[in-house]
């Protein structure tokens, strides 16, 4: 009889068993490992891995999880042009025919757009158009930045999807009207001028509002 091999048979039967879940951070059913857009913000991991600094606000979750890259209140969806209408951050009427994780009407374009040719595109971007004023002065409360960094001060972020729980529209995937700062509306503006500065060259604008962007072809 060979005690050795029974022993070791026996061993492997009396250790505990691991199994490991795997992460899927949108909660669409694709490990994030597999997500072409692992927290469905509209941004291909792709693109948000391709810069620099993976965490691009330092707090502790890599920008392709995160839902504000930059920490500025506003996401990385409605930066980078797209609508939120429940303001989480998240694509809206999420559509993936190709099960690949990634919005099928989502565009590349959008998502990259660099309006003032910094290096860094919107959603990285604390002033996105390089005219000095951070973007969360602009557009969210600049009493939320007492130091003057572009960035919320004394975040926090319960559901820990990079997303500050002030302007996040989706506590713990409830919604929680009125709680947040992220309205729809109040970003129609910015998305309107993002979108008409994918189409439309810094170098060709007759007319700059007071955000120095193109509105010679307004929508």
């Amino acid at each position: 009889m060979n005690f050795p091999r029974i022993i070791f048979f026996a061993l492997l039967l009396l250790a505990p068993t691991f199994i490991f879940a795997q992460q899927d951070m949108d909660q669409d059913g694709i490990a994030d490992e597999l997500d072409f857009d692992a927290d469905n913000d509209g941004i291909p991991n792709y693109i948000e891995q391709a810069y620099p600094l993976a965490d691009q606000d330092g707090d502790g979750l890599a920008n392709y999880l995160d839902l504000d890259s930059d920490n500025d209140g506003i996401s990385d969806l409605v930066e980078a042009g797209m609508l939120d209408q429940n303001g989480n951050g998240q694509v809206d009427d999420f559509i993936d025919e190709d099960l690949d994780g990634w919005h099928d009407y989502a565009q590349l374009d959008l998502a990259q757009l660099d309006v003032d040719q910094d290096g860094l595109p919107a959603f990285l971007d604390l002033d996105f158009n390089g005219d000095g004023q951070a973007d969360l002065w602009l557009w969210n409360d600049m009493e939320l930045d007492r130091d003057e960094n572009g960035q919320v001060d004394n975040f926090r972020d319960l559901d820990q999807d990079g997303f500050d729980d002030r302007f996040d529209g989706d506590l713990f995937n409830i919604q929680m009207p009125g709680e947040s700062r992220n309205t729809p509306q109040k970003y129609i503006s910015l998305q309107n001028r993002l979108l008409q500065q994918a189409t439309t060259s810094m170098n060709s604008c007759k007319k700059a509002d007071e955000y120095g962007l193109c509105y010679d072809n307004q929508l």
